[in-house]
């Protein structure tokens, strides 16, 4: 009986460069998840909503590339102004409906 001696190969995540016809790099569905802080169902979700700009890749449904500069301006689009304090109401105002004894 012959035995091979094989030592196991560590396993590398290889991080690939998407890149569209321009050269600039995509990320990925994880990817966009991570950077808005959402699971990878939410972006699906936005993208299936066409609510996030994304790209289709490959046969049938296809993987789903997004550029950054998209998933930044979802942010901005999401992004709610701070209200400034309301006016203070003025102190001179008749009040006739009102008796002090």
């Amino acid at each position: 009986m012959h035995f091979i001696n094989r030592s196991p190969r560590p396993r590398f995540r290889r991080s690939r460069s998407w890149n569209d016809s321009t050269g600039v790099s995509m990320i990925t569905v994880q990817e966009a998840a991570n950077r808005l802080f959402v699971s990878t169902s939410s972006i699906y979700t936005m993208c299936k909503k066409k609510l996030l700009r994304h790209t289709r890749v490959g046969a049938r449904a296809g993987k789903i590339l997004i550029h950054p500069e998209d998933v930044e301006a979802y942010r901005q689009r999401q992004m709610v102004e701070a209200q400034t304090a309301p006016n203070p109401a003025p102190t001179n105002l008749p009040l006739k409906h009102l008796r002090l004894h």
